[in-house]
């Protein structure tokens, strides 16, 4: 099993899933986790997220958009789920995974997508700012 260590954010995320997939490592292989103090909890195996080497696979632009949003939940298996789709998705030769909708990791994605987006909704509409103060020097508010 190998312990990838990310900061919890979409660029790291895929920038450590394209290193993965280049080498051919299964999802059930990885262990997804952004506290490096929990990484080493379960293995000595860590692997910091390194720049990826150029390949040539293709990802439906579906998943991207639908995984950045997922990205933004804060369930801790969203990087493993996230990373088992994009592995059926290319080396498991499922390409029209996400048109399947009664498929378990496929609704969960969109289930986790939807509350982001629900929850930026709430975010927009409910918060309001009012003026504190002016800074005198730059007019600033």
């Amino acid at each position: 099993m190998r312990t990838v260590v990310i900061e919890p954010e979409y660029e790291a995320w895929r920038a450590a899933a394209r290193q993965l997939l280049t080498q051919g490592l299964a999802p059930d292989d990885v262990l997804w986790t952004d506290d490096p103090q929990e990484a080493s909890l379960f293995t000595g195996d860590d692997v910091k997220a390194e720049p990826p080497a150029a390949t040539a696979i293709k990802v439906p632009p579906a998943f991207l958009d639908m995984a950045r949003s997922a990205a933004a939940h804060s369930d801790a298996k969203r990087w493993g789920l996230l990373y088992r789709v994009l592995w059926r998705l290319t080396l498991g030769g499922e390409r029209h995974l996400l048109s399947i909708a009664t498929d378990r990791d496929v609704r969960q994605m969109q289930d986790w997508c939807k509350a982001v987006g629900r929850d930026i909704h709430k975010m927009h509409a409910f918060v309001r700012f009012r003026l504190v103060s002016v800074d005198a020097n730059t007019g600033r508010e």
